[in-house]
Order: C-alpha cells, then structure tokens, then sequence
C-alpha cells in the first residue's frame, strides 16, 4: 500500500536543532520546510542572508538575541552551523 502524506511528513519530522548562544543556553531552531530552505538559499547570496535565514528558522522572537551574539561572528561560522544543523537533520553537506 502506498504512503500517505501524513506518512512521509512523520517519517521525516525531525527535532529542533539546539542552536548554542553564549549564556550556556539553546535555541531550537526547527527544520525548514523546502520552500523555507529556497528562500534561504536565495537570501545568502546576500550578505549577511545567513544570519536572516538563521533567524527565520528559530523564529521571529529569538531575532535580537542571535542577531547580538551570531552577528558577530564570521561568515564562515554560520556556514559551519548550517553544515552541522543539515547533519543533525540527517541532510547531509
């Protein structure tokens, strides 16, 4: 029997990545969905796009604190997050 749409959305549900912020605590930053993720894609070819994209991911609310603290980071730290939130997903590079 063939797979629902409930099935496949279960079957690749995944849990929020804890995104470490420099008090010691975390931020779950959800999975995007594809249309998210084509967005986010697009705005890093922007400068700064990945810490909007990182943002959008995590959500509205948590903005200023990652903005304050991943925002002064270099560029090559977020693309290494992403790397390892795509591994935490189980999405590979």
């Amino acid at each position: 029997m063939a797979k629902s749409f409930e099935d496949y959305a279960a079957e690749h549900a995944k849990k929020p990545f804890p995104l470490p912020m420099p008090d010691g605590k975390t931020i779950p930053v959800r999975q995007p969905s594809l249309l998210e993720e084509r967005a986010a894609v697009s705005a890093t070819e922007e400068y700064g796009g990945e810490l909007e994209a990182l943002i959008a991911y995590a959500g509205t609310e948590h903005a200023g604190a990652i903005r304050e603290a991943w925002g002064t980071m270099p560029r090559n730290a977020l693309i290494e997050l992403f790397a390892d939130m795509r591994k935490f997903w189980g999405r590979g590079n």
